[in-house]
């Protein structure tokens, strides 16, 4: 039994109202707003919201919602979590075949992670090991699906428990278009455009309002389900403004 997408987040922000903006008028995202005066959604495909945003001052990520194939599953899951002896409760949130994208995340304790989603069914393993100054940081890939990565960790700031989200287009265009947005509105960019090693996507990342990145792409491999090592991306992807 295993999750099959990253079906959802949530993100505390100090500043809705410039996410609604920088959500509108840069990521192309439907703004929802449905009055509730301490939330909006963010929608992306056919799914009513992908992003919850929540008033708050953490501007950090809130949670995490995975996706299982329907109610008998959603069921067993329940079963696996408590046979696993991991706590749950069950809410009431209702939220393409690979998901919201990826985000990666700071993990405290790296192989208690990789034990907790290995518990949800995914799999996945290091596959980037490159230097940043006199560290060597080693990324760790955890996927459910056809997309090479759901959720990783290996990398971010001691103070942020979010790194970045990555939002895939499906043409180049789309990512040239982004980036003029992005260089008109004079919003930070942190990583240069390039393409990744592991999962072949060409993209950019730059400053959201909540001080963590967003990396828009487009043209990634499904998943090749065996290991690989990489110590340098393909091509491109400079730091630039606080870049790594």
């Amino acid at each position: 039994m295993g999750v099959t997408e990253l079906g959802y987040l949530g993100l505390g922000v100090s500043d809705l109202e410039a996410w609604k903006t920088f959500a509108r008028d840069i990521l192309a995202l439907e703004v929802v707003d449905e009055n509730e005066g301490d939330r909006c959604y963010l929608r992306m495909d056919y799914w009513h919201h992908r992003m919850v945003l929540h008033r708050e001052r953490s501007d950090d990520l809130a949670y995490l919602g995975f996706r299982v194939a329907g109610p008998d599953e959603f069921l067993a899951m329940q079963k696996q979590l408590a046979d696993a002896g991991i706590e749950f409760r069950v809410g009431s949130l209702v939220t393409g075949a690979g998901g919201l994208g990826h985000c990666i995340i700071r993990q405290r304790d790296p192989e208690a992670a990789t034990r907790f989603y290995q518990a949800l069914g995914m799999r996945g393993g290091v596959e980037y090991k490159f230097g940043v100054g006199a560290r060597t940081l080693q990324l760790r890939f955890m996927h459910c699906n056809e997309r090479d990565h759901s959720v990783a960790w290996g990398i971010g700031s001691p103070d942020k428990r979010l790194n970045h989200i990555m939002l895939e287009v499906d043409n180049f265009d789309d990512v040239g278009l982004t980036q003029d947005l992005v260089r008109k509105a004079k919003i930070p960019v942190h990583i240069q455009l390039g393409k990744h090693s592991n999962d072949h996507m060409v993209s950019f990342y730059f400053r959201s309002p909540s001080g963590f990145a967003i990396e828009v792409g487009t043209g990634a491999r499904p998943a090749t389900h065996q290991s690989e090592y990489y110590s340098e991306d393909v091509y491109g992807h400079a730091p630039e403004e606080g870049g790594f």
